[in-house]
C-alpha cells in the first residue's frame, strides 16, 4: 500500500484562459468542452531502495477512469537521488465548473516531486508542468 497519497501543489501559472488555478492546486474548468489535460513529473529518490510511484487524475474529488500511470524510481546513488520523468495526457470531456486535481502516490514514502535546477548552462526542470487545452 502505498505511503504517501497527496495532490500535487501547483501554484503558478504562465497562460490561462478558461481555467483557473485555486488552492493547492485544483484546476477550475469554466466552459463545457474536450480537453487534451497533460502533466509531466519530475521525481526525485532520496532513499536507498527502488521506489514505486503513480500519478492519477481526479475530476470533481473522484479518480478518472483509466488515467493512473506507475513508475519505478530507481534508488539514490553517489551521484544524487535517482531521477525519472513522468509524462501523461488525456482527454476529458468537461462540463461547466468541473475541478481537475493532479494526484501521486509513492510506496516507500523517499520519493518526492522536486526541481532540478539550472547547472553547467542545462536549464531547470520543473518538478512539475500541467497543461490544459481545450480542443473542441
Amino acid at each position: 500500500f502505498p505511503v504517501t497519497i497527496a495532490q500535487v501543489k501547483i501554484d503558478e501559472t504562465d497562460l490561462s484562459n478558461g481555467v483557473t488555478l485555486s488552492g493547492v492546486g485544483d484546476i477550475t474548468i469554466a466552459n463545457a468542452g474536450v480537453y487534451n489535460i497533460q502533466f509531466s513529473i519530475q521525481f526525485l529518490n532520496s532513499g536507498n531502495d527502488v521506489d514505486d510511484v503513480a500519478a492519477w487524475f481526479r475530476a470533481n474529488g473522484n479518480p478518472i477512469s483509466k488515467s493512473a500511470s506507475h513508475a519505478t524510481v530507481a534508488q539514490s546513488h553517489a551521484a544524487g537521488p535517482g531521477a525519472l520523468i513522468m509524462t501523461v495526457n488525456l482527454f476529458y470531456t468537461a462540463a461547466p465548473g468541473d475541478v481537475i486535481s493532479l494526484m501521486w502516490s509513492s510506496d516507500k514514502g523517499t520519493t518526492a516531486l522536486s526541481s532540478i535546477y539550472p547547472i553547467n548552462g542545462i536549464p531547470q526542470s520543473p518538478a512539475v508542468i500541467l497543461t490544459v487545452n481545450k480542443i473542441a
